[in-house]
């Protein structure tokens, strides 16, 4: 796993970070069942099990990249920190020629979609209370390379 932080220039404030991991074959290891979340019950450990399944079901045994986090505070959303942590993991990606898998919640779409990333074709609803928002779905989206 690799952790990305964008701080501002004058301050050195943490603007925005991001968590991504080089994935060689997401099939290579059996996919185990999820017996505890740290939040939740039942519907969220079946969450989980489908965002893994989800995974391997686009991505298989290509080599990628894999987003896991992007994240950035609410007074420093717009101002192009997270467009910026794209970049550079799109570049490190781009430079051994593999694809970038995420999932992408509905707010976060448009700067993943200004960033070069599409919908894979998959939508997964999440479930009440595991993220405050009703009624919400998460986006497979891969970004081929450049």
């Amino acid at each position: 796993m690799f952790w990305l932080v964008a701080h501002l220039p004058d301050s050195q404030d943490i603007a925005a970070v991001a968590r991504y991991e080089r994935v060689d074959d997401a099939c290579a290891v059996p996919l185990e069942p999820v017996t505890d979340v740290p939040f939740g019950g039942p519907e969220q450990i079946q969450f989980f099990e489908e965002l893994d399944r989800m995974h391997r079901q686009f991505m298989r045994s290509r080599p990628h990249y894999c987003l896991h986090i992007l994240a950035t505070l609410p007074a420093r959303q717009g101002q192009g920190a997270a467009s910026a942590l794209l970049r550079h993991v799109s570049d490190i990606a781009d430079a051994q020629g593999r694809p970038i898998y995420l999932e992408a919640a509905p707010g976060s779409l448009p700067v993943y979609l200004k960033n070069g990333f599409t919908p894979a074709g998959a939508v997964l609803r999440i479930p009440a209370g595991t993220t405050g928002i009703q009624d919400s779905v998460v986006t497979a989206m891969i970004r081929e390379t450049a």
